[in-house]
């Protein structure tokens, strides 16, 4: 028995290891991907959000389309474990409510890491999955997928953070999600949940849990955005297209667009 127990915690120490070392050789296999990951706004408030997560059970993010939320605080939370010697029991599970969103975005989170879908990464839409590995894991669902989830094991046993992303595209599955993951979070004080909303009625989610703690983050231009106006684009395309101007603007103003 002894040396049963001796050889598990060998392959559990060997496994931090390699955890540890996957991390560290990220930036220097992906060296592009890092170097756009440094410039979202959300990498700012990574010590922030990280210090709120550890104080509180509930945490509502606020933050615009690009700013990186949906991509990166899954990373934060799995890289701090990582670097604490606990990856191997830090399993995140983050609802996406579409199914090609749940997708596109597990395999943008495993590009970023270096890595397939299926190893740390995966995701699960109704007909098709992919699951991770069984510890230390980043896992993106569907909504329903995990209501479905909750049904046969509703205390969500061996996960440790759940981030409902989208969180104020109000549909009955989230409703009735948000009550069902209220409830386990009073049986399992361990377990943490994060609302993740791209707008401004974040507060009313943040009430909802009663008074949990919500962080903005700070909106940013990611890419210039230059003004043509209509008149202007004759000279700009040449007088070829002067006719193809013309048309299209009587178009526009027709529908409404003056």
């Amino acid at each position: 028995c002894q040396r049963v127990m001796g050889a598990e915690l060998d392959a559990a120490v060997a496994f931090e290891a390699e955890l540890l070392s996957d991390l560290e050789g990220r930036a220097e296999r992906t060296p592009q991907i890092a170097a756009i990951r440094k410039q979202l706004p959300i990498t700012a408030l990574e010590c922030e959000l990280l210090s709120t997560l550890e104080n509180e059970q509930v945490v509502v993010i606020s933050g615009g389309t690009g700013s990186g939320k949906t991509t990166q605080i899954p990373q934060f939370i799995l890289d701090d474990a990582i670097r604490r010697g606990n990856g191997s029991g830090c399993n995140v599970i983050v609802t996406q409510p579409r199914r090609i969103a749940a997708t596109s975005v597990a395999e943008r989170v495993a590009e970023e890491r270096g890595e397939h879908v299926g190893k740390s990464v995966g995701y699960r839409v109704r007909m098709q999955s992919k699951r991770p590995r069984d510890a230390g894991t980043i896992d993106f669902c569907t909504t329903g997928v995990l209501l479905r989830q909750l049904q046969s094991d509703p205390t969500l046993e061996g996960i440790n953070y759940v981030i409902v992303d989208e969180v104020h595209e109000r549909d009955i599955n989230t409703d009735f999600l948000l009550l069902l993951i209220k409830d386990v979070l009073k049986r399992r004080p361990d377990l943490k949940l994060i609302l993740m909303s791209a707008t401004l009625d974040a507060k009313s989610f943040a009430d909802y849990f009663s008074g949990a703690p919500l962080v903005e983050v700070p909106s940013a231009t990611r890419y210039p955005v230059k003004e043509f106006y209509l008149e202007d684009l004759p000279a700009i395309l040449g007088d070829r297209s002067a006719f193809q101007v013309l048309f299209l603007s009587r178009i526009l103003f027709a529908r409404g667009w003056h």
